[in-house]
């Protein structure tokens, strides 16, 4: 039964004095009568959770009084995990939560769960699953309903035969009704993630006996948490680092003791607020968390990761490769250089290969072959890398995994473990000196977006890993500068004719979109140009295309649109193409009037937007133009400044934004630097029609 809708009065109502404000209107009497009754003897209504080790009434008034139920969707009383790892890399994952619900939103998160795993090496025994509603456990306090527990194939790998050991079973909590409790607990448990060449990887390495896994655990959800904890079984004291960053807590070394099969390692946290609202892109900077490992050393997980990665990358082109090989050989064989023959693979691999949406972690070190995943035509991030890797080196390339940090900022390099990256992906370069103008080619190929980029741009300010060497930090530029200078002139029939100057540096030079032989410098000034809205480039020079800097001419030219009801013609300068905007992370939201997460830019920045407009000395036909604005404080300026010189009406709207990482207590002012630069009448002139 899952029927949201008003609660029964007795409904937890002996647990929470305050839980009577979470109640419709109709009912909050009954409610408060039945708490002042009850309040002598909360025990009565307070459940225990499935183990005995947790009083969830004693949880519950807890979470009212540090969260106040009444403004929350759902809360998350316990969040816990239990890992042991035997001596032969084997784990055993218990998750044990319990959560109240108010809102339908929450019931949507919490009530229908989704437990992904492979069975093929791992198995889940569900242990606990019921509702605690009108002083009873729905729909038995002991007994999993056969009903509630439904595998599934996840839609990602329907089509995908190589990946279908992958599950996803969904957990249905029967009698829900709002508000109610939910509790859940199940255990994974997994073979050794050992394949015959890593098992004698890990032989010839001195104190590596096994798999020896690593991760990270994150304290905060998207709802409030009154009690989060970890443990960690391992199977000697000495073999776990860890380290807790922004926030968390320590290890509990009270607890943390020696226990049948090994060492047990404990943390724990009480009242995590929620993650703050919008979850900025990089959450790992603003909330608590630990990471841990099992590895000895950045060398040693080096070498187990090589050997998986180059055990597959394996094309055999004399024999079992051959088609493949000489397929590729015709798709570059007359490309003329590194960055069109880069450039070439990526595209073959995108035609040959689909990309499979399933999470390549569960995988991890674990590659199909190489050739298998060409011949089946599809892969995992994870596959489709190796793929790539091997058909780059295969077409006179140097290609190697690498792997970026979660998010922009350094980690803790003594804590080897890949934990700290996100997916995989593959940097290429130029196999030697050859003389040329591309002998230095540099790029990194994602395979599960299939694109191939230029330089190390878009890992700059992210810590890179590549197997085999030293985490490194790729620098993030001190400050990006933009200008873009257009001037238009009238002509006949209504056509316009303009000039443009791009002038960029830092981070805000376009190198990467504009590199290629192909169009892609063309295509990005007519983006450029695009700033005037109906604006057509016509031509095109590059005078100086570097990673930090670039200068670019163009001419375009500008038809004017039909005149409006009023007989005005609408001359409209919009943002310009690769600009401050487009740098804002995927968090930041203009309708926001508030946040509670930082904004995280990647580096500050400054941007110039000059319009010359020829309309004669008296300006006849000008019917409006932007009223100028300025002003400046510590985040930055915005500023607009409208004067006429002579034939010439000149416009100037520049923003600057002086610090990398805003606090959301300071939202407020970038977001009024952000909305002058994007409102409508700030970007607006209007001529009168001829």
């Amino acid at each position: 039964m899952r029927t949201p809708g008003p609660t029964h009065p007795r409904s937890l109502g002996a647990a929470v004095p305050r839980l009577r404000d979470a109640l419709p209107g109709c009912f909050a009497l009954a409610a408060m009568a039945l708490v002042l009754a009850c309040a002598g003897a909360p025990a009565l209504g307070a459940p225990l959770d499935a183990s005995g080790d947790y009083d969830i009434g004693a949880l519950l008034r807890e979470a009212d009084a540090e969260f106040d139920l009444a403004q929350q969707d759902a809360v998350v009383l316990l969040k816990r995990q239990d890992l042991r790892i035997a001596p032969d890399g084997a784990r055993r994952t218990t998750v044990h939560r319990i959560v109240w619900m108010r809102t339908e939103l929450a019931m949507e998160t919490y009530a229908d769960l989704r437990v992904p795993y492979r069975s093929d090496r791992a198995e889940l025994e569900v242990h606990t699953l019921r509702t605690w509603r009108d002083e009873r456990w729905w729909p038995d306090s002991v007994r999993v309903s056969p009903t509630a527990v439904v595998e599934t194939l996840p839609g990602a790998v329907a089509g995908a035969d190589a990946y279908t050991a992958l599950r996803e079973t969904m957990l249905l909590h029967d009698g829900v009704e709002l508000p109610c409790i939910v509790e859940t607990r199940y255990t994974i448990s997994e073979a050794p993630p050992l394949t015959d060449d890593l098992a004698r990887a890990g032989a010839r390495i001195t104190g590596l006996a096994a798999f020896a896994h690593d991760g990270l655990w994150r304290f905060a959800q998207h709802d409030p948490v009154v009690r989060s904890e970890l443990r960690i079984t391992v199977p000697d004291e000495s073999s776990l680092q860890q380290i807790s960053r922004s926030g968390a807590a320590g290890l509990d070394t009270s607890q943390s003791r020696r226990v049948e099969g090994g060492h047990l390692y404990v943390w724990h946290m009480r009242n995590v607020p929620r993650i703050p609202q919008p979850t900025p892109a990089d959450p790992l900077q603003v909330t608590p968390h630990v990471v841990w490992s099992r590895w000895p050393s950045w060398e040693t997980l080096g070498r187990i990761y090589h050997t998986a990665f180059e055990s597959a990358a394996r094309l055999e082109c004399p024999s079992l490769g051959r088609v493949l090989c000489d397929s590729l050989r015709a798709a570059i064989a007359r490309e003329p250089g590194p960055r069109a023959v880069a450039g070439a693979v990526a595209d073959f691999i995108g035609r040959w290969t689909r990309h499979v949406g399933a999470d390549a972690d569960f995988w991890a070190l674990q590659p199909r072959s190489a050739l298998r995943t060409w011949e089946t035509a599809y892969g995992h991030a994870y596959d489709r890398a190796v793929l790539a890797a091997a058909l780059f080196r295969e077409a006179g390339l140097q290609a190697e995994p690498m792997l970026r940090s979660r998010g922009r900022g350094e980690i803790a390099e003594r804590i080897p473990a890949l934990s700290w990256f996100g997916p995989l992906l593959v940097r290429v370069r130029a196999a030697g000196p050859s003389g040329g103008i591309e002998s230095d080619y540099e790029g990194i190929y994602d395979p599960a977006h299939g694109t191939l980029q230029e330089g190390l741009a878009t890992a700059a300010g992210y810590t890179i890993w590549i197997p085999g060497e030293n985490p490194q930090r790729i620098a993030a530029p001190q400050r990006g500068h933009l200008q873009v200078s257009l001037r238009l002139e009238p002509g006949e029939e209504e056509q316009w004719t303009g000039q443009g100057y791009l002038r960029a540096s830092g981070g805000l030079a376009p190198h990467a979109a504009m590199t290629g032989l192909g169009t892609q410098a063309q295509d990005h000034l007519a983006a450029v140009a695009g700033v005037i809205e109906g604006a057509e480039l016509r031509d095109h020079n590059v005078s100086r295309l570097q990673p930090d800097r670039v200068v670019a001419g163009f001419e375009f030219g500008w038809k004017e649109p039909e005149p409006d009801d009023h007989g005005r013609v609408r001359l409209s300068l919009g943002e310009p193409a690769g600009g401050v905007l487009a740098q804002l992370p995927s968090d930041v939201s203009l309708f926001d009037e508030d946040r509670e997460s930082p904004v995280l830019l990647p580096f500050p920045m400054t941007q110039t937007l000059e319009l010359w407009i020829k309309v004669g000395e008296e300006a006849e036909r000008v019917v409006y133009v932007p009223e100028a604005y300025g002003g400046e404080h510590s985040l930055g300026t915005a500023r607009l400044a409208v004067e006429q010189e002579g034939d010439w009406l000149h416009l100037t709207r520049e923003i600057a934004i002086v610090r990398a990482e805003i606090a959301a207590r300071t939202w407020p002012q970038l977001r009024a630097l952000l909305l002058r630069e994007t409102l409508e009448r700030n970007r607006v002139v209007l001529l009168e029609a001829e």
